[in-house]
């Protein structure tokens, strides 16, 4: 057994743009209100952006992807409920 460390995986980070094309949402705004605690929309498992620059932002692509799957799971049992 060696005692070397395996590489970190590579990560892929989206920008806005495609944040909101996987969520089906058409505003920048939509985005934002789920990340702030005093919206109405506010959502605490929406996953926060990175910042990758002085003024630039993006998600990492897993983090969303979990995002979408657990928002179907959420469907899925509210039609089962309903």
């Amino acid at each position: 057994m060696t005692n070397q460390q395996e590489a970190p995986q590579l990560r892929q980070f989206i920008r806005l743009e495609a944040v909101l094309t996987a969520l089906g949402l058409s505003s920048p705004e939509s985005i934002w209100a789920r990340l702030r605690p005093h919206h109405r929309l506010y959502d605490p498992l929406m996953p926060k952006p990175i910042k990758v620059g002085k003024r630039a932002v993006a998600w990492d692509a897993a983090e969303i992807a979990a995002y979408q799957q657990m928002l179907m799971e959420k469907r899925e049992q509210q039609t089962k409920g309903a």
